[in-house]
């Protein structure tokens, strides 16, 4: 036995089912959480020129982050069956949404360059 090696009794050991899954749902939290951070940044920023424009993004921003957190936890449980039955990983709806929040995120921030400039 190798140092690599040392403490494995067979392959089954070296994959636990479960703790990717678990990191896989809390990157995607702390991705959610980070976005709408950044949303509700540029909301105030647009609240200066105009709270109607703020309170828009905010609320689109608010609606996207809780959509992505629905299908978030959604997204985990399928993820969960699917590796203990050694089927297919659940769709690509969660990237949309995060895709989603952060054009959200882009564009209003661009809006802003190009209206100070």
């Amino acid at each position: 036995m190798t140092g690599s090696d040392a403490g494995r009794s067979d392959a089954s050991e070296i994959w636990d089912r479960g703790v990717q899954n678990e990191r896989t749902s809390l990157a995607w939290t702390r991705s959610i959480l980070s976005c709408f951070g950044c949303a509700l940044l540029l909301a105030r920023l647009a609240a200066n020129t105009s709270w109607i424009i703020g309170a828009v993004i905010a609320l689109a921003a608010l609606a996207l982050a809780l959509a992505a957190v629905r299908v978030s936890a959604r997204r985990y449980r399928q993820a969960a069956s699917a590796l203990s039955a050694d089927e297919y990983l659940p769709d690509g709806t969660l990237p949309a949404i995060i895709v989603a929040l952060v054009l959200l995120i882009g564009g209003t921030a661009v809006v802003f360059i190009l209206v100070e400039l």
